[in-house]
């Protein structure tokens, strides 16, 4: 069952007024209730409860729907066989041609069990519930309307004439037909696309559906599919495998991720229950749609062996099985969507790290449970290479025994530890998801693993109001060039310097780079290019600048003849000493100056100095800032 907190709307009534329309009132007094003989005389909704004559008790309630209700459910609790309730929307019936929206009745003689009649409701539109039962005199019965609450935004399963948009930071609740609390019926077939708002695909954002409850009844399990793809359309290249499309599936204990990763970052969505004999009505799903980054855009393995990234010793390397679509057909095992990078090795062993971090069909189980999507087999597969093709391979390949484990969530990691390597000797590595299993995973190397430079020092220091980055190879190979990488977070770098390299050197070199333009805290590391496009990455230094309480914005004109001002902007209300010196040493200019918190200006006279340069200081107890100015 769904689990959803509801706003239960008890009614229970009093009757005994012929004719009466009660309405159905949030929060109304529990009481028991009796109807009074009261007679429509219509069959409705396949049935012939209302249509003895003159023999039936009967009576009218209302209710008004104050928002769009995916599910409503309209509870009878009878203490007489053979009573039901009716529901019409808008109007009540005239003749037995006027159908009812649904119904339900108790049934064969002697059953008092309670009933539910469920149905949807259109914001503004009123309903009629008509409770009858057969025979004449007061019958008793509970009557309550049951109505979800939603609690944000939702769609439920359809197909709308255009797609549906989600913004950035918000969440849409996404059900089958029967809303939250009902299940969805037989004879249904949509087509539904969502897609992240403009804003969002400017932002190269997509769409990622997270199923968190997830049962097709197995009534119906050969016929009924539910089917996800990449893009707005149906196209069999783009869909996400998902186990459990077909077939009873039910995935309550575990959730299930699945992305768009596609330009665009839509995803489209299909459902398909066609009517058979027999019940054909499921529990169905609960989802939320939201959007995010792109994943594709922060993978860091490459798609193909020719132009993998080079491991190096403290690195990690990303892959999103989804975002690859090649592969080689090698050492007994096919592969589709893998990952490859290079290394070389410093040892004749080399231990690279392995963690799985997702995928949507990346997992554990053995098939066949209630509370597990079946799986043949689990884990990813790893292939070495000693160059870019299949007659290059090592057939060193394993297959890891991990996968994500679904009662806990806990990802799969590991060594992989390769032996028999020749030192120097560049190695391809290639990691994939077993058989056809999606696995997202990282590597990381070990102190095994060379660097593509002999880097003996990588360091950062403040200067004034830049950042100076020093780095010194001892060697170089095949370098074209040193690219300055820079990050807020230490997680998402942005190039900002590139600086041509030796490239083949068995020299000290020594290397520096001016950033002038910091941030309060950077984090700095170094990108070595070689000339066949290989590429990789030094590890990561900080600087945090200590924040000025004052300082000087600007001093104009300068170069000038007669008075400079001076732009000051402080953080505090201080008081400080402003003074003038030549270039010797000599102070020509020395007063106090209050500051306040903000930017001003102080203006100084200097037409009566001589031609020359001239520093502009401003001072306090713990701090000092110099300023060079030029008379003409």
């Amino acid at each position: 069952m769904k689990s959803f907190y509801f706003l239960f709307v008890f009614i229970f009534l009093s009757i005994g007024i012929m004719n009466a329309q009660i309405s159905l009132v949030p929060n109304a007094a529990v009481t028991a209730g009796s109807t009074t003989v009261n007679h429509y005389a219509f069959g409705q909704c396949g049935t012939n409860y209302g249509n003895f004559s003159g023999s039936d008790t009967e009576e009218l309630y209302t209710y008004t729907a104050t928002a769009d209700v995916p599910c409503a459910s309209l509870n009878l609790d009878p203490a007489t066989q053979f009573t039901g309730v009716f529901v019409f929307e808008n109007a009540l019936p005239t003749s037995t041609a006027d159908a009812c929206l649904t119904s339900a009745y108790s049934g064969v003689f002697g059953n008092t069990d309670p009933v539910t009649a469920n149905f949807a409701m259109t914001n503004g539109t009123t309903y009629y519930f008509v409770v009858t039962s057969e025979g004449e005199g007061d019958v008793n019965f509970d009557i309550d309307l049951d109505i979800p609450t939603l609690g944000m935004p939702f769609v439920v399963m359809s197909s709308p004439a255009s797609p549906i948009e989600v913004a950035d930071g918000t969440t849409l609740s996404f059900y089958d037909t029967g809303g939250p609390t009902c299940d969805y019926m037989e004879d249904e077939s949509y087509e539904m696309t969502i897609c992240p708002d403009a804003a969002a695909v400017a932002a190269n954002k997509i769409v990622q559906l997270e199923f968190t409850e997830f049962d097709i009844n197995n009534t119906c399990e050969t016929n009924t599919s539910l089917r996800i793809y990449k893009g707005t359309s149906v196209v069999p290249a783009n869909e996400i495998p998902i186990d459990g499309k077909y077939l009873n599936q039910d995935f309550t204990t575990d959730v299930r991720i699945f992305a768009s990763i596609i330009a665009g970052g839509c995803m489209t969505i299909t459902f398909d229950n066609p009517a058979i004999a027999g019940a054909c009505e499921g529990t169905g799903w609960t989802g939320n749609f939201t959007v995010i980054d792109n994943p594709c855009t922060t993978t860091t393995m490459a798609d193909e062996c020719n132009i993998a990234p080079l491991l190096m010793t403290g690195q990690e390397l990303l892959s999103t099985s989804e975002c690859f679509t090649g592969g080689l057909s090698a050492c007994g095992f096919g592969y589709n969507n893998n990952g490859w990078f290079k290394f070389i090795p410093t040892a004749t062993t080399v231990n690279i790290g392995y963690e799985i971090t997702g995928g949507n069909a990346c997992y554990t189980g053995t098939g066949g449970d209630d509370d597990e999507l079946p799986n043949m087999t689990t884990g990813i597969q790893m292939l070495l290479y000693e160059g870019c093709g299949a007659a290059d391979q090592i057939c060193t390949s394993t297959l890891t025994t991990g996968g994500i484990d679904v009662a806990n969530g806990v990802y799969a990691s590991g060594t992989w530890d390769i032996t028999g390597l020749t030192v120097g000797q560049t190695y391809y590595a290639m990691f994939d998801g077993y058989g056809t299993d999606l696995c997202n995973f990282k590597v990381s190397g070990d102190a095994t693993v060379a660097l593509p430079i002999d880097l003996t020092a990588f360091s950062v220091k403040e200067q004034g109001k830049s950042n100076v980055l020093y780095w010194t190879t001892a060697s170089e190979e095949n370098t074209a060039s040193h690219i300055i990488e820079r990050s807020e977070d230490g997680r998402s770098f942005k190039e900002i310097g590139n600086i041509i390299a030796a490239g083949n050197s068995i020299e000290v070199i020594n290397y520096s780079f001016i950033d002038d333009k910091p941030k309060t805290i950077s984090y700095y590391r170094l990108k070595t290019v070689d000339f066949d496009g290989s590429k990789g990455y030094s590890s990561i230094v900080s600087i945090e600048r200590n924040p000025k309480i004052f300082d000087i914005n600007s001093i104009s004109p300068n170069p000038a003849r007669g008075e400079i001002n001076v732009l000051i902007n402080s953080n505090t209300s201080r008081e400080v000493t402003m003074t003038l010196t030549n270039i010797i040493g000599e102070k020509v200019l020395n007063k106090q100056i209050e500051l306040n918190q903000g930017e001003q200006v102080e203006t100084l006279n200097i037409s009566h100095l001589t031609q020359g340069v001239y520093l502009v200081s401003l001072t306090s107890e713990t701090e000092s800032i110099t300023y060079k100015i030029i008379k003409e």
